[in-house]
């Protein structure tokens, strides 16, 4: 899925996938330089538009990160190599 940067102090960049309806959101860094990258499932259409158009990003995707199913699906390294794998799921 391609992921767009995004203006936000604890999100870096998103991406969606309307016919899967599946949101994908990388983190920025934390202090070690690593950052998660999480899917959340079933995301509708309307979800994805509010928080591109959200005054705050991350105000608006606490309501999705509360109540969608999500999975942690990669990891970022301090130089900036992504490393795909299921490792956490929180329903």
């Amino acid at each position: 899925m391609i992921r767009e940067a995004v203006q936000s102090s604890n999100l870096a960049s998103l991406g969606y996938d309307a016919e899967a309806r599946k949101l994908e959101v990388a983190f920025r860094p934390d202090r070690t330089g690593y950052a998660a990258v999480w899917e959340y499932d079933d995301v509708p259409p309307e979800m994805e538009h509010r928080l591109l158009s959200a005054e705050s990003i991350g105000r608006e995707f606490a309501i999705i990160r509360y109540n969608f199913a999500s999975r942690r699906v990669a990891t970022i390294t301090p130089d900036g190599v992504e490393h795909r794998a299921e490792v956490t799921s929180h329903e």
